[in-house]
């Protein structure tokens, strides 16, 4: 998919080994589409009871639709129903339904609509307003249906610059205009989670204190013509979530600098604890364990090892490396803890070192690029996910073409 890049409405690729590898890029086959879309997917994908594959895209203006299958995706077609919101997030309900909430450019009295399907998307009812803020430019909310039935949400307190100017009537003042973020009952700002027990009519609510603000307000100088934040509250920006087979719920933010991806288990959302806990990683309950995978002919094909950390975690430990089906070595690096310490290296197919990485106990690193010949062709320096300090390009002669300096990871000069 991606807005504005031609009439493909989207395109897909499949996994048999948990993400470890992935088809090339396919253009779908599309034998029935009722009304306008935009090649822009969603956030949800899921099957229906007879397999169909069902995911959420963008249609036009302030609505969303589902896209089926029920070939494995050999052809899809348009379910026909359009819902109350762009971004719309979808999630099967117990009763057989489907809940859509939001997403964006919409609103009803300033609060996000939902809406419900009882023919697999062919229809929706009529919107309702929850209790959550209505969002806009840079905004997308997610919901879950996780292991132990409950469903999870999550979304920000507050919409966006855009959205309070849709909703602002000229010359009015109040709930919808000026500095204005949220409706009047709504007091908290930031980004938040949420469980719910009863299918989505009520919710525990816990806000993440450490969401940063839009990338806007933290690099300077940034350039965004469509939509910059004017306020510095946390925000999750487009999200998606996943639930791992331990139970752990993943939250993957963007428009932040940089994105943040969130771990946390449904005790810790039911909980009164505030920030980060049980991170401690450092230390072992376990013994060092080692793991391999091989390929179908019995090469090996990777090799790495783990512990228990000190809050329970699983932890990477030791030096993990994988390889080519001819036993070239593909990447390595060495893991201490759960976190990457030394060398970092990726290699070509051909042998030839593509990039490497020095990784310092501080939390600093170097990252280098290499041509074919071996010569450097990028090296710059980084704290943690970013850059800082001077990054130098050179060609393939090892002459400076290019100097450039970060600071917190914005381009000073």
């Amino acid at each position: 998919g991606g807005r504005a890049f031609g009439d493909v409405r989207f395109k897909y690729t499949t996994s048999t080994d948990s993400g470890a590898t992935w088809s090339k890029l396919t253009l779908p086959f599309i034998t029935e589409q009722k009304g306008g879309v935009e090649s822009q997917p969603i956030n949800s994908a899921f099957r229906g009871p007879d397999g169909t594959i069902y995911f959420g895209s963008d249609a036009k203006a302030g609505d969303s639709i589902l896209w089926a299958s029920r070939d494995n995706g050999k052809s899809w077609y348009d379910t026909g129903g359009r819902t109350a919101g762009r971004h719309t997030t979808f999630v099967p309900l117990k009763d057989g339904r489907i809940l859509g909430m939001g997403g964006k450019t919409t609103e009803i009295d300033g609060y996000m609509p939902k809406v419900y399907s009882s023919d697999w998307g062919k229809t929706w009812s009529k919107a309702v307003k929850t209790e959550f803020a209505a969002l806009g430019g840079n905004q997308r909310p997610v919901i879950l249906r996780l292991k132990s039935d409950r469903l999870f949400f999550a979304s920000d307190f507050q919409y966006s610059l855009a959205q309070r100017q849709l909703i602002a009537k000229p010359g009015e003042n109040g709930a919808w205009g000026e500095k204005e973020t949220a409706p009047a009952t709504i007091k908290e700002r930031g980004s938040f989670v949420a469980l719910s027990d009863d299918e989505g009519e009520t919710w525990h609510i816990k806000k993440l204190e450490l969401a940063l603000p839009h990338e806007s307000r933290q690099i300077p100088n940034i350039k965004r013509a469509g939509n910059p934040s004017d306020h510095d509250f946390g925000t999750i920006g487009y999200t998606a979530a996943a639930q791992g087979a331990n139970g752990v719920i993943h939250l993957m933010t963007s428009m932040n600098h940089p994105g943040m991806h969130f771990e946390m288990n449904e005790a810790w959302i039911l909980s009164g604890e505030k920030g980060e806990a049980n991170q401690q990683w450092e230390g072992s309950r376990s013994v060092v364990q080692k793991h391999g995978e091989k390929y179908p002919d019995g090469r090996i094909k990777s090799t790495w090892s783990s512990r228990t950390g000190a809050n329970g975690d699983f932890v990477r430990h030791g030096t993990e490396t994988w390889y080519y089906p001819d036993r070239k070595k593909k990447y390595e690096v060495i893991y201490q803890d759960g976190k990457k310490m030394g060398k970092e290296s990726f290699w070509l197919p051909s042998g030839v070192l593509l990039w490497s990485w020095e990784h310092r106990p501080d939390g600093t690193g170097t990252w280098t690029h290499y041509w074919p010949n071996g010569r450097k062709k990028i090296e710059s320096g980084w704290r943690g996910f970013k850059a800082e300090g001077v990054a130098t390009h050179w060609d393939q002669q090892g002459k400076v073409i290019r100097t450039v300096t970060f600071k917190d990871g914005a381009l000073v000069d």
